[in-house]
């Protein structure tokens, strides 16, 4: 990693006053699948997203080579069937979203019956 990269690191803990790290605890003994306790990870992630947003707060949810880093693998306890699913920095927005927001044209993504 070069000196800015190594800078930039440094300071990511303080982009935002909360950082929840989430971590997928894989059961290899569970009877559900490895796939779907990440999945579950990453959707427990998404709802704290959104309660945040509906609290008026911001969040960004950022993976990364962080979360494969083996330093930070261990500072969080992972074991090697462990996950982390990523990093959710919350805080309260800086700039207002803009209220004239147009629909996306779905068309490309949506089949209708």
């Amino acid at each position: 990693m070069d000196q800015k990269g190594i800078e930039k690191a440094q300071q990511a803990p303080f982009r935002a006053p909360l950082i929840i790290a989430v971590v997928a605890y894989c059961d290899s003994q569970s009877n559900v699948p490895r796939w779907e306790q990440l999945v579950s990870a990453g959707c427990a992630v998404h709802a704290m997203q959104m309660a945040a947003l509906a609290q008026g707060f911001n969040g960004i949810w950022r993976t990364g080579l962080w979360t494969s880093q083996p330093d930070v693998r261990a500072a969080f306890g992972c074991r090697e069937q462990d996950e982390i699913v990523g990093f959710l920095y919350l805080g309260t927005p800086q700039l207002k979203a803009s209220t004239t927001l147009l629909p996306p044209d779905t068309d490309a993504y949506v089949r209708r019956f």
